[in-house]
């Protein structure tokens, strides 16, 4: 197993990256509610609503028939697929 060893900047640069979750989600913490209530939520998903004409979801869902399809078809006999 090889080690390389990290200088000081590097092992700074790390520290400051891995910190900078912990200090945005103080910063988050320490809002007032006022300020978020400010902030226009009407850009960004609502979880109310259901996706209508989505690629990708359009896209996942025919994948996932075929793949039903495909597994319902199976000859009990082998692995071969039998045309339904």
């Amino acid at each position: 197993m090889n080690v390389t060893r990290l200088t000081k900047s590097e092992w700074g640069a790390c520290i400051a990256a891995g910190s900078t979750p912990l200090l945005i989600s103080l910063i988050l913490k320490v809002t007032p509610a006022r300020w978020v209530e400010l902030v226009p939520t009407s850009k960004f998903v609502n979880e109310d609503n259901s996706p209508k004409d989505n690629k990708v979801l359009s896209a996942w869902n025919k994948l996932n028939q075929d793949k039903n399809l495909k597994e319902n078809s199976k000859d009990l006999k082998g692995d071969e697929f039998v045309k339904i």
